[in-house]
């Protein structure tokens, strides 16, 4: 994210929203302008040394899209690897993820390879030059702060713990609400000592709530603190 002011909040507080959709959008006026600004920076750069360039910045464009995909996809797979570890979720939904990985590092592979290929186009003499390089690291910047000016889910879940309206100014490094993720679901529960002799992380069981009589959910304990009131941590399958 970068700082702003926010010129559209897509969601309301503790509304459910699905992958990828948008959430908060950032006035992208002035990153717009550092991307326009860039790009004509790369041009003179190219005229500088002879050579055109408008390869090169579509070339650019698309690894800075490839690399913020790799980052988004490396970050859901952390914690869906972790889990899978624990034996909390599926070893398929592992699998779908390891696959996920190494489509998103193609991909940047690929866009790799285009810039490379369009870099050479330039030449010698402007693949190598200073100034070429200069002005594609400040184009490179500049797309990816364009990029940031819109916030989306990163899974389906929840949004919730804002007030936010058009006009509210977003700072960098500061966050705007909590993400729930949805496609995990848990139950906390508390048991005394005496209750749980027989119980273990991983052990399978049934679980009944008061909100939703007569449903059954299967359940996996992930986790147990001692105390004097015995923690569980439940993970719905």
């Amino acid at each position: 994210m970068v700082s702003g002011r926010l010129v559209e909040v897509a969601v309301e507080p503790n509304e459910i929203v699905e992958p990828g959709s948008v959430v908060v959008k950032i006035d992208p006026a002035d990153y717009e302008l550092a991307e326009q600004e860039a790009n004509q920076g790369l041009v003179k750069a190219g005229k500088n040394v002879g050579v055109q360039t408008a390869s090169v910045s579509s070339a650019q464009a698309k690894l800075t899209n490839a690399l913020a995909n790799q980052a988004h996809v490396k970050t859901q797979a952390i914690r869906i690897l972790a889990m899978a570890k624990k034996g909390i979720v599926l070893q398929a939904e592992a699998d779908k993820t390891r696959a996920s990985l190494t489509n998103a590092k193609a991909q940047v592979e690929n866009a790799e390879a285009g810039l490379q290929q369009a870099r050479k186009q330039l030449g010698s003499t402007g693949n190598e030059n200073s100034e070429v390089k200069s002005a594609l690291l400040k184009l490179q910047k500049a797309q990816m702060d364009l990029e940031r000016t819109v916030i989306r889910a990163p899974a389906l879940g929840g949004v919730t713990n804002f007030r936010l309206d058009e006009g509210f100014y977003a700072h960098a490094g500061q966050p705007l609400l909590t993400f729930v993720s949805g496609e995990d679901d848990w139950i906390d529960a508390y048991f005394r000592k005496n209750s749980i002799g027989n119980m273990k992380v991983g052990d399978r069981g049934e679980i009944a709530l008061d909100y939703a009589p007569g449903r059954v959910f299967k359940g996996k304990v992930a986790s147990m603190d001692w105390g004097w009131l015995l923690y569980v941590h439940w993970h719905l399958v």
